[in-house]
């Protein structure tokens, strides 16, 4: 069967509901994504009721220096790590534990399997906001990004390890064995299909602008849920 990624032109959006995300505080966000902007770009981001942006990611733009940004309510932080159009298919990942603490940013290139990790420069504090949705392509009614996207995930209240943000480049089961809060994948044949909430913790598509599938996806990328990457092993429970 073939694989797709979901393409956003700079004026669309994907919105899923909170599932249990409930409220957030800190943890992880991550995403499989390929850029075609020199813009502002939300990526993925928890929106309170008002739409104002609690929790996320977002590439910055030109002024900024492309930098991979986590986002908090009324605030962010930056990272030194720039995430450029040449720079083909990423995963991007950046978390924060509890209290203030400085923020940790991850950068994988597929195209030479090169990882770059780093903290941020200063601390950010805990959020209390509610989470009314999710959002993909956009931040806060604008910043939409252009490019595609094949993934997207959030730990809530967990920090995950270098070496646990490492797996991720594998696929999606990869992903599910680290028991995230919400999960997407954007390898729908079409986008009359719904985005739906992999955990089947209800985070899944309300509303939808545009957007269309390509078959432009990253190598090596494993979209199934039913298999395993080599190596690795569902925990065993007594």
């Amino acid at each position: 069967m073939a694989d797709f990624s979901r393409s956003f032109d700079g004026n669309d959006s994907i919105v899923v509901s909170a599932g249990t995300l409930s409220t957030w505080t800190y943890g992880t966000w991550f995403a499989v994504m390929k850029r075609n902007s020199t813009g502002y770009n939300g990526i993925v981001n928890a929106h309170n009721a008002s739409v104002q942006v609690i929790g996320g990611l977002e590439v910055m733009g030109s002024f900024d220096g492309h930098h991979l940004g986590y986002m908090g309510h009324n605030t962010s932080r930056q990272s030194a790590l720039s995430i450029q159009n040449s720079d083909g298919w990423v995963l991007i990942a950046a978390s924060k534990a509890t209290g203030s603490q400085v923020c940790r940013f991850h950068k994988y290139r597929f195209s030479d399997a090169t990882w770059t990790h780093e903290n941020s420069d200063s601390a950010l504090a805990d959020g209390s906001q509610t989470v009314s949705t999710v959002r993909f392509g956009i931040w806060e009614g604008s910043d939409f990004f252009n490019g595609l996207l094949a993934s997207a995930g959030v730990w809530r209240q967990t920090v995950l390890s270098d070496a646990s943000i490492e797996t991720l480049i594998a696929g999606l089961s990869a992903a599910m064995v680290l028991n995230p809060t919400a999960l997407w994948g954007f390898n729908q044949s079409s986008i009359a299909t719904p985005v739906s909430d992999l955990t089947g913790h209800g985070a899944n598509e309300t509303s939808i602008v545009g957007t269309a599938t390509s078959s432009d996806v990253p190598a090596g990328y494993n979209f199934a849920l039913s298999s395993f990457p080599p190596g690795m092993f569902l925990p065993f429970f007594r």
